[in-house]
């Protein structure tokens, strides 16, 4: 991929997306609890990120902000992936 957006371009992709802050705590939609330890951009592609933690296992996890943040089915309601906590 070409590199050819300035950092401004690059930093502009948040614009419409809710950035959780640093430390954060979010609860996926299964019950898992998660601690939010930065956002960022995949090197490769410049898409938004978010590095998380599980609180209960000490794993780090990324996603696409955008995957982090929708909206998914569970049992027939839709409900956010991870919820502020």
């Amino acid at each position: 991929m070409s590199k050819l957006k300035s950092i401004d371009e690059i930093e502009a992709q948040w614009y419409d997306l809710v950035r959780p802050k640093d430390r954060q705590k979010f609860q996926h939609y299964k019950g898992g609890k998660y601690e939010i330890l930065a956002t960022g951009f995949l090197e490769d592609t410049e898409t938004p990120c978010i590095i998380y933690r599980s609180i209960e296992k000490n794993i780090v996890w990324v996603r696409t902000a955008q995957n982090f943040l929708e909206e998914v089915e569970y049992r027939g309601v839709m409900k956010p992936r991870f919820k502020q906590i």
